[in-house]
């Protein structure tokens, strides 16, 4: 059995999904997905998206948590751990959410997660954000990462007019990109400088477009993008909702995105065989060797400065 720690926002949800149902059918085990650790009470802000998507995978329970990641310990050396406050030794294999500097012991993650075999079972948690944990089983991510239900409503009405214009979706994150414990590391990349460029360099490509903004600060958008054609801002979802505005830019024909996961998504879930990209040239203003060599910024795309 492996099973995968889901944290984050959808974007993240999505990563560690699609590397973990990969490695689990290299290793021809049981996948099933742990939304308890991080989904299962009050305090959680953000939602566990991936339960509105096509994946059959199966919910782990608690005593599957118990006995993966903890290896049944028993419960003299439950209290001993519980003493020296130090988390119970397991079948772990982890990736530190916020290293993103090269792993010292492995000078590829990509190929080690690739020839690591396991027999039985593993507890998995990390971001993964690379396609090149998942390429070979694309076409099996993009069938699982459909939604459940058909769009309706203010929805529908917005995916029927994506559909029937030369829409470019243009994602803009700000809320925790401005916060100064954030603001070092994802901040003045997307700059609005990178925007207009992005705007004029997509404008030349495409006739007639119409560009469909998608923020967590729509307001914000509002008062200060003006693409200089159509443009319709998105506004009809929220935070409980995101997976709608996961479909509709997916939808779009063309994508402006920012370098947040959720746009990335966005992007690669667009089936457009002649889609246009537009990204920023660098995902974070650290460890930018270790993200050149896992690759979350795909070779296709259109790489604008700010």
């Amino acid at each position: 059995m492996i099973i995968i720690e889901i944290y984050g926002g959808l974007g993240n949800q999505f990563f560690q999904y699609s590397f973990a149902k990969n490695f689990a059918i290299k290793n021809n085990l049981e996948l099933k997905i742990d939304c308890l650790t991080n989904y299962n009470n009050e305090t959680s802000i953000l939602e566990f998206g991936l339960k509105y998507f096509n994946i059959d995978d199966k919910l782990a329970t608690i005593d599957d948590i118990r006995k993966v990641k903890y290896n049944n310990p028993n419960i003299f050396n439950k209290i001993k751990y519980k003493l020296r406050n130090k988390e119970l030794p397991g079948k772990a294999y982890k990736i530190s959410p916020h290293c993103f500097h090269e792993d010292p012991d492995n000078n590829n993650l990509i190929e080690y997660f690739d020839n690591l075999k396991i027999k039985k079972q593993a507890y998995i948690s990390g971001f993964f954000q690379s396609q090149k944990y998942f390429i070979e089983i694309a076409d099996i991510i993009k069938q699982n990462l459909i939604l459940k239900d058909s769009a309706a409503g203010a929805n529908l009405e917005m995916l029927n007019r994506i559909k029937s214009s030369n829409s470019i979706s243009l994602h803009i994150r700000r809320t925790d990109y401005l916060n100064k414990e954030t603001l070092y590391l994802w901040g003045n990349i997307c700059t609005d400088e990178y925007y207009k460029n992005a705007i004029k360099y997509i404008s030349q490509k495409v006739d007639n477009p119409t560009f469909f903004v998608f923020s967590d600060d729509i307001e914000y958008c509002k008062n200060n993008i003006n693409p200089g054609f159509e443009t319709v801002f998105v506004d009809i979802n929220n935070d409980i909702t995101a997976h709608e505005d996961m479909r509709l830019m997916s939808n779009c024909k063309h994508n402006i995105i920012a370098n947040s996961t959720f746009s990335w998504w966005g992007t690669w879930l667009n089936s457009n065989p002649n889609k246009i990209v537009v990204s920023p040239p660098i995902w974070f203003n650290d460890g930018q060797e270790y993200h050149k060599k896992i690759g979350i910024l795909c070779d296709d795309w259109i790489k604008i400065s700010k």
